[in-house]
């Protein structure tokens, strides 16, 4: 059984369109229907119901779907970390981090570790602020860098400070700091400082 029989497939079951599926595999429609007729041969059985042009996924086809995906995930993620080990790489760390950190606190913290650590390839994941400490209790990530802090049982570490600075308009410039916050609305957010969990 080809893998790319199965990537073929994959795709087929969800677009239900072998011309769709063609395009998106950037194959020809015939290649498609022949990965198809392969594992079908392969199976000895069916995958789709089939009414002149039209496909539908049938019960089996759907059953081996969820088997079909999980062999190409395994597959793929033994390609990768291979890859990782043949590029120095002898571990993987994952980070969710809000993009604010992101774009300005994370490309320091990333080089600095590297720099420390090089032999630990780094993912990056984009979580908002409040789904970091969830993702780093639900082991969906490694580490959490965020400006929040969770309510779960986490250990946090406080990285950096930053500093709070008053914007106000030009019409307001004699005015001191203090007069300020007391007249006007302040919008704020829970934290200035970012947290690791």
């Amino acid at each position: 059984m080809e893998t790319e029989w199965l990537r073929t497939f994959i795709v087929a079951a969800k677009t239900e369109n072998f011309r769709e599926t063609a395009e998106q595999r950037f194959i020809t429609q015939s290649t498609v229907s022949k990965h198809i007729q392969h594992l079908e041969k392969d199976l000895q059985t069916t995958l789709f119901d089939r009414q002149g042009k039209h496909v539908k996924l049938n019960h089996i086809g759907a059953h081996f779907l969820q088997h079909a995906e999980k062999m190409m995930t395994t597959i793929d993620e033994g390609l990768q970390t291979t890859v990782s080990l043949l590029n120095g790489y002898t571990s993987q760390l994952t980070i969710g981090v809000a993009p604010q950190i992101a774009n300005s606190t994370l490309p320091v913290i990333i080089d600095t570790f590297q720099q420390q650590k090089p032999s630990i390839q780094i993912t990056i994941e984009l979580l908002k602020s409040n789904e970091i400490g969830e993702a780093v209790y639900a082991g969906v990530v490694d580490i959490g860098l965020s400006k929040l802090t969770s309510t779960r049982d986490l250990h946090t570490v406080l990285l950096a400070q930053e500093p709070l600075q008053l914007i106000a308009p030009i019409s307001k410039k004699a005015t001191d700091a203090r007069t300020l916050l007391q007249q006007e609305t302040i919008l704020t957010s829970f934290s200035g400082c970012p947290n690791i969990h």
